[in-house]
């Protein structure tokens, strides 16, 4: 995504047109209108500005994809705008690691649903707000100095995993590996990493079909269901919000990454007993 990108002109099947640019060509092609505060951005060898409705990140997600100040200003830019933003910068905080080890402690879940509630959102329960924390692993900072994951990671790294502010596979650091990473680890980059305790996840006997293996092959596997949601925000309050459908990917118990894109697990349909 770093690299110039091909416009893409084609006509999909709703009749949306499609423009794909990086951050760097978006520093000189776009711009907010006032006083709507819509977005206009102008494709490269066309003088025409077009007004753009919604705003899908297909990078941005690591400090890699921003080369320099510029790059932040164009994605503030595009934030302030009156696109819609997929995701916009909260919920894209809100997916981090970081946030999640945060909100995992004390009681801000409590003190979230609660203000949600009392802005017309959906009231929770006690019996809700422990149902939701019953489906969390436990995780901790990995701050050298004061953090308690530092310690656990060294004292009982096989029931942990060490996980990054990064999306999809190869990221993660598991079992073993963590006293030797930990030791190579720099003390600046410590608060970048949270501890998660492993989930035990029930396995059982299934064929996975890849790619190149037509009769499949019998092992021992774990599966993890995703469910796909939206939500539709205006400012600070949700205005639609609704489930979108799922996914559900099975690799080999062996293997402790996951990921269908990098040949580690499969697609799979659940069967309900």
């Amino acid at each position: 995504m770093r690299q110039v990108c091909a416009i893409l002109n084609g006509v999909f099947r709703f009749g949306i047109k499609s423009i794909r640019l990086t951050l760097q060509q978006l520093q000189s092609a776009s711009r907010i209108d006032p006083p709507s505060g819509s977005l206009r951005v102008t494709i490269p060898g066309s003088v025409e500005a077009w007004e753009i409705s919604v705003i899908y990140f297909r990078a941005g997600y690591t400090p890699l994809d921003f080369q320099s100040a510029s790059d932040y200003d164009v994605r503030f830019l595009l934030e302030a705008s009156l696109a819609i933003k997929c995701p916009s910068i909260p919920l894209q905080l809100v997916g981090s690691k970081k946030i999640q080890e945060f909100i995992t402690h004390g009681d801000l879940l409590e003190q979230l649903l609660k203000k949600a509630a009392a802005n017309g959102g959906e009231p929770f329960s006690e019996d809700d707000l422990a149902s939701i924390r019953k489906t969390w692993m436990p995780m901790w900072s990995l701050d050298k100095d004061r953090g308690l994951g530092a310690q656990l990671a060294r004292k009982n790294y096989k029931n942990l995993v060490l996980k990054p502010q990064r999306e999809g596979g190869g990221n993660n650091i598991y079992h073993d590996y963590i006293p030797g990473f930990l030791d190579a680890l720099p003390a600046a980059e410590y608060e970048a990493w949270i501890a998660m305790e492993l989930i035990n996840t029930p396995s059982a006997a299934n064929v996975m079909i890849k790619t190149g293996d037509s009769k499949g092959t019998l092992s021992s596997t774990v599966s993890e269901l995703g469910i796909y949601g939206w939500s539709l925000f205006n400012g600070s309050s949700c205005g639609e919000s609704n489930v979108g459908g799922w996914l559900l990917r099975t690799k080999g118990k062996e293997s402790d990454e996951g990921g269908v894109a990098v040949g580690i697990s499969v697609l799979d349909s659940p069967l309900l007993m």
